[in-house]
């Protein structure tokens, strides 16, 4: 399960929870229920996975911040490593291949899916 962080993936608007763009771009698509912060073109509507222009910096920041990641992974002497910190390595590999293949099972199930008009 992931965890969302305040701030950043949602935040209270009195005893409401509003998700942001952030949160809507990793959920992958459109839920279609009029968030406040919906970041897909047309908004509102359910199963969209295209983003509207001004929501791609999202998408590309969380690109780019895995690419560093992978990059600060590779520079590591594993050699020198303890066990905690070598399973610590290894969680987030999976974490990179579970996110990775979600997305991909998204993508494939807005191919498959028949567009609603």
């Amino acid at each position: 399960m992931k965890s969302y962080k305040e701030d950043i993936h949602y935040y209270m608007d009195g005893e409401r929870v509003v998700f942001t763009a952030l949160f809507h771009i990793q959920r992958g698509s459109c839920c279609g229920n009029g968030c406040r912060h919906c970041p897909y073109d047309p908004k509102h509507k359910k199963g969209r996975v295209v983003l509207a222009k001004e929501s791609l910096k999202f998408e590309i920041m969380r690109i780019e911040d895995i690419q560093k990641q992978l990059k600060e992974i590779q520079n590591k002497d594993f050699n020198n490593m303890t066990p905690e910190q070598l399973q610590a390595i290894v969680d987030q590999l999976l974490n990179f291949t579970e996110e990775a293949e979600s997305q991909l099972d998204n993508d494939i199930n807005q191919i498959n899916e028949p567009e609603n008009s």
